[in-house]
């Protein structure tokens, strides 16, 4: 790599002297925690935790490709904030089942919950932690 280049690297509105390069770096450790979190439990797992990296990564995609100067990195790994905060969602989602359907058959046997009742449950129990949370810290 000749010294041009170097300095062009160096010196882009995106480079290493600002926080468009080093923010998706710092990001990349949100990743590497999500992936860690494939070996706890998932009845471990915060709901509400999940869905905020899920949001917030889907969110700050598209703030990175509207801002100026547009930052492919930072989309990059938002991409992948969002897509570990939906992984986890999802093993959360599949352990809320299968012990709603293991409690069903110990209870009634004969009874089924639909599984839209058993999803807006998860949604409402992870809004409603959400907003307890919020109370606590801005009280």
């Amino acid at each position: 790599m000749s010294a041009s280049r170097f300095a062009t690297l160096l010196n882009h509105p995106a480079g290493p002297k600002t926080v468009f390069f080093w923010a998706p770096m710092m990001k990349w450790c949100l990743v590497a925690a999500g992936i860690k979190d494939m070996t706890r439990p998932a009845d471990t797992l915060s709901v509400s935790q999940n869905i905020a990296l899920a949001a917030t990564g889907m969110i700050w995609i598209r703030w990175s490709l509207i801002i100026t100067p547009v930052n492919y990195s930072m989309a990059l790994v938002n991409g992948f904030v969002g897509l570990s905060g939906l992984t986890q969602l999802g093993r959360i989602a599949k352990c809320v089942n299968a012990s709603v359907e293991s409690v069903q058959l110990i209870m009634r046997p004969s009874y089924q919950l639909p599984i839209q009742l058993r999803v807006y449950y998860c949604v409402i129990r992870a809004l409603l932690s959400s907003c307890r949370l919020a109370f606590c810290c801005f009280r």
